[in-house]
């Protein structure tokens, strides 16, 4: 303002009109940031005194805009007197300054203040608005900030790499490492729906379906909109054999959403368990049609072809499965089972061996994989399987029955009969255990008695043969 005044009251300048507004203004401005005069009001000439032109139009705008900015100017000359012995009172005390942080915390533009549920500090926001916007935040209140910042940075990567841990564990199938890992986040993460659903299907992997169903269940109340990993909820319900339980959920995910390929895989697991195969495989087939890429259709549709004896459209749908994810070992002991049924026992090693390359820690490829060899004529390796498959799961009942009928065909009666005895107080109600017992026990007895007949026999012969020769 000052440049243009120089500019247009030196001499030799061209002047018109419009240079006394401006000037005016220029007083104006003046009196009002000084607080010292009042603003001087103008009367402009009548439009009878002198005839319009541009010059008098624009000093009547500039006299429109002058008194529109009388009140916006006065308000921010008082601000930044206040704001000036606000600054000079925060030099003298620290604590005027707290109070002026906290007065200046009232203050509409600033942001609200989040508490981390995790490490009870403020949120990054918050911090950083008084780190930057507040102008009364002292130096060691900025320090505090920034500790606080970077403990709550800490925390956040520790969770980080304890999630990433436990699920990479889970993608490798170590399933109890993954369950030790989801067990040290904080409660608030351990009843998230991704770790209820994570921790579950480890229980299912390691074949412990009463505590998958029960992790299952806590998801299905506490997320019930919930439909990631739930077809292998209605797997689980499946073995468990609970009927009631898995008709009540596919008709609850129908309800909600025909458009998830979990509804109908859960819904063909349905009547897959009340023997309506042809009804299963409908769904399953639907399920694929609603997600292409959804793998654990392919590998359903699969087993339930391989239960009504159609193994090339149960080798098709193994294969689909594995053109859409190699590592879905299910699909590759899929394929091996269907070449065991066939007796092509060489190509069913071939795949099964497959399958435990991507997951070695299960019981259940071991049992198969000796199975396989004792159908080779090699009983003793299939029995060392046997052995490392008890250690990684010693309750595993189908490892425990095969080893019993390979030590029953091998005519080890008596460890036969200690196996199967040792099944019957695992699983009371199963029939074919005692069926076993009795067999055992018909071949352990005959085996025993003609031993007792042929020593006796012999001893019989031996008599005989003494007396002959004392007669010579």
């Amino acid at each position: 303002m000052r440049a243009l005044l120089a500019f247009l009251g030196r001499p030799g300048s061209r002047t018109s009109d419009f240079e006394q507004p401006l000037r005016r203004s220029s007083r104006i401005f003046a009196a009002q940031t000084s607080g010292t005069q009042k603003p001087v009001k103008t009367k402009s000439k009548s439009s009878s005194d002198q005839p319009m032109d541009e010059s008098s139009v624009e000093s009547r705008e500039a006299e429109a805009m002058e008194q529109q900015s009388d009140k916006p100017l006065k308000v921010k000359s008082n601000k930044k007197l206040k704001l000036k012995s606000k600054k000079n009172k925060s030099e003298d005390t620290e604590p005027v300054a707290d109070a002026e942080v906290n007065a200046a915390a009232s203050d509409p533009t600033e942001p609200l203040q989040y508490e981390c549920k995790h490490c009870n500090l403020l949120s990054n926001q918050t911090k950083n608005w008084h780190l930057n916007a507040s102008p009364f935040a002292s130096r060691k209140t900025k320090l505090n900030i920034l500790f606080e910042q970077s403990v709550c940075l800490d925390k956040m990567m520790k969770l980080l790499k304890d999630m990433g841990t436990a699920v990479h564990s889970l993608k490798q199938f170590e399933c109890e490492q993954a369950l030790e890992c989801f067990e040290q986040l904080p409660d608030c993460q351990l009843n998230s729906s991704f770790v209820l659903g994570q921790m579950a299907k480890a229980h299912f992997e390691l074949h412990n379906y009463s505590k998958a169903e029960k992790l299952y269940t806590k998801l299905r109340r506490e997320y019930p909109y919930h439909l990631d990993g739930l077809e292998y909820y209605s797997t689980t319900l499946w073995h468990l054999q609970k009927e009631i339980a898995l008709s009540s959920l596919a008709q609850e995910l129908t309800e909600f959403d025909k458009l998830a390929p979990e509804t109908w895989c859960v819904v063909g697991n349905c009547f897959s368990l009340h023997k309506e195969h042809d009804a299963a495989i409908k769904f399953f087939h639907r399920a694929a049609q609603v997600d292409p890429k959804f793998t654990y259709a392919y590998n359903l549709l699969g087993h339930e072809y391989v239960l009504i004896e159609e193994m090339d459209k149960g080798l098709s749908s193994f294969r689909k499965a594995i053109f859409l994810e190699p590592r879905h070992y299910n699909a590759w002991y899929g394929i091996s089972m269907i070449h065991f049924k066939q007796e092509k026992f060489l190509l069913s090693e071939k795949y099964l061996k497959k399958a435990l390359l991507i997951n070695p820690h299960s019981s259940t490829l071991m049992v198969h994989i000796a199975v396989v060899y004792h159908s080779l004529k090699q009983s003793d390796k299939a029995l060392q399987i046997l052995d490392r498959a008890l250690v990684i799961e010693p309750k595993n009942t189908l490892c425990k029955f095969h080893r019993a009928s390979i030590l029953f065909s091998m005519e080890e009666y008596e460890k036969a009969l200690q196996e199967y005895e040792k099944l019957r107080r695992l699983i009371p109600k199963e029939s074919l255990i005692y069926y076993m017992i009795s067999k055992v026990r018909h071949f352990f007895v005959a085996q025993s008695t003609k031993f007792l007949l042929g020593s006796s026999f012999d001893m019989s012969l031996k008599k005989i043969y003494q007396n002959i020769e004392k007669k010579m």
